[in-house]
């Protein structure tokens, strides 16, 4: 028989702004193996709760352990590292920047120090490709509609 484990664990965790409390005392675990649902009204304080644990907030009191060791991420990067990434339910990209430059976003690849534009533009085209968009990685956002092609509201 197969046992779960804990994979992250939020203990007690609470957080207030300026004349709101978002979170108070809250507790959350995901444990292998399942499929795990957070759900409520809007305010119940859900992407409050996500934003801690992926290293955008920090926690007014709590603690999170993931695999068991207490972390305390102050910036996203530092979960990411640890394998937490955070799809936030409104998308917004940088319409100044290019198709590449968002979809590498915080996870740049460096080759010697300098930020490798060939090799994110050449996995960018892989996976416009993919998702059958025929357009260059380098286009800026900015330039793209609703619908995917390229173009001032096409």
């Amino acid at each position: 028989m197969e046992t779960n484990h804990v994979i992250l664990e939020a203990k007690g965790i609470s957080k207030s702004f300026p004349g709101v409390q978002a979170l108070q005392n809250v507790n959350f675990r995901l444990v292998s193996g399942k499929v795990h649902v957070l759900m409520g009204e809007n305010g119940a304080g859900k992407s409050t709760l996500m934003k801690i644990i992926a290293g955008i907030y920090e926690a007014d009191e709590g603690d999170i352990f993931l695999h068991g060791k207490k972390v305390a991420f102050t910036r996203p990067k530092q979960a990411l590292v640890n394998g937490i990434a955070m799809i936030h339910q409104e998308l917004s990209p940088i319409l100044d920047m290019s198709i590449t430059e968002n979809l590498f976003l915080g996870k740049e690849i460096v080759k010697n120090g300098v930020l490798d534009y060939r090799q994110m533009n050449e996995k960018s085209a892989e996976l416009l490709e993919r998702v059958g968009l025929n357009l260059p990685p380098t286009t800026l956002m900015k330039r793209l509609s609703g619908n995917g092609r390229c173009g001032s509201g096409i």
